[in-house]
């Protein structure tokens, strides 16, 4: 309710319409639905591989065994990855991903990483 200044009342009602109230949801991402099975489970022996660096208990980095097979693969071309990825993150990211599409190219393809 609104009094103006020559008395009278003025009464608003306020609606709530959006754009989008047409649209209907859509189905629960995948993704999404691992991260709540995850909160769900309550077994000690499960190990989160969401987002971030992995840890473990006592906060050291917890290096995958992907990643340890991936380091031998690549040690003679880079200095140790795993070391590199705790420290420069993407740079290193940037480096490999270039790296990797000239495998997949060729090496005498030009890559733009703009």
């Amino acid at each position: 309710m609104i009094i103006q200044s020559d008395g009278k009342i003025t009464m608003a009602v306020a609606t709530s319409t959006s754009r989008f109230d047409n649209i209907t949801m859509a189905p629960t991402d995948q993704i999404l639905g691992v991260y709540k099975e995850f909160k769900a489970d309550t077994s000690e022996m499960k190990l989160n591989l969401g987002v971030g660096a992995y840890r473990t208990e006592e906060l050291k980095p917890y290096v995958l065994k992907v990643v340890k097979k991936v380091n031998l693969v690549y040690r003679p071309y880079y200095y140790n990855i795993t070391i590199c990825v705790y420290e420069s993150g993407i740079i290193l990211v940037t480096h490999f991903v270039a790296e990797n599409l000239m495998l997949k190219r060729g090496e005498n393809k030009e890559i733009s990483m703009a």
